[in-house]
């Protein structure tokens, strides 16, 4: 029996990696880094509604639109380069500091606005909010209507393309996928089922939060027992889609914070099917 125990903890320690925890913050230690005023606090949202009715104290307003346009016929793509740049300049991001990355939603925004950087090469100075601006209020932390006067950032980009796969790339992998790659669908178990790109396994990013009402993330350790029981190995690439890019930005962040390389097919299932590419099914789970 201990040595099962053993080594099921060893299996737990090889599928987890090298885990990344700067890569995420809690409410508490937010509010020590907003004290230094080299910390960058960005508030993603589709609504500058939700960002005017209360934001944590300042926090800049990212319009979900810099990093998730209409583009080619799709819903959600990066937009160019230098257009996201510009966005990032406009809210005061430089070219040092930590950056905190939060939204309304379970991630979803946030975790979008965090593969542009990390694309823009400025990922391992970012960081996302456990559980958004929803854990910062249920903690009795206030939120304020004050927006901050900033000056314009001389944020600089040093792009990461390998980081966002074409279809073709997707394609081939799809076809032939090399040991130590995973194709990873971030989308619910019943997309998944109803069709898929051929060779990808199921991982949907909510079962990553301990619930809807409490959409901070599992710990590390129950996080990579999970991966691993999804089939995801040590060491493996994952290539994360979904329908438009935007719930596999969540599972690219995810991957990201437990120590996996991870890659983003930005055109996802919309792109694939437009382009007639063969869609697999499986038994709902």
């Amino acid at each position: 029996m201990r040595m099962a125990m053993m080594l099921a903890a060893l299996a737990t320690t090889v599928a987890l990696g090298a885990p990344r925890p700067d890569l995420l913050v809690s409410g508490a230690q937010l509010a020590e880094l907003s004290k230094d005023p080299g910390v960058v606090v960005i508030h993603v949202a589709a609504d500058p509604a939700f960002y005017q009715r209360g934001h944590l104290p300042g926090a800049r307003f990212l319009p979900l639109a810099a990093v998730a346009a209409p583009r080619d016929g799709l819903h959600n793509e990066f937009p160019p380069a230098a257009d996201m740049v510009k966005a990032l300049r406009d809210i005061g991001v430089g070219t040092a500091g930590r950056i905190v990355l939060y939204g309304e939603d379970a991630g979803i925004a946030a975790a979008r606005a965090f593969v542009a950087l990390d694309y823009l090469g400025a990922g391992d100075r970012s960081a996302l909010l456990d559980g958004g601006v929803s854990t910062w209020r249920a903690d009795g932390r206030a939120l304020t209507a004050e927006v901050p006067r900033v000056e314009p950032g001389t944020f600089a980009a040093r792009p990461r393309p390998e980081l966002l796969v074409s279809r073709q790339a997707m394609a081939d992998l799809s076809a032939c996928a090399p040991a130590g790659v995973r194709l990873v669908d971030a989308r619910p178990g019943t997309q998944f089922a109803a069709g898929h790109v051929p060779g990808a396994l199921s991982f949907y990013w909510g079962r990553a939060l301990r619930s809807p009402e409490q959409p901070t993330l599992l710990p590390p350790a129950e996080l990579a027992k999970l991966y691993a029981a999804a089939g995801v190995q040590a060491g493996d690439v994952l290539y994360h889609y979904c329908n438009s890019g935007m719930q596999a930005s969540l599972g690219y962040f995810i991957a990201r914070y437990l120590g996996f390389e991870a890659r983003l097919y930005d055109g996802s299932m919309g792109d694939w099917t437009a382009a007639g590419l063969p869609v697999a099914t499986a038994p709902i789970q």
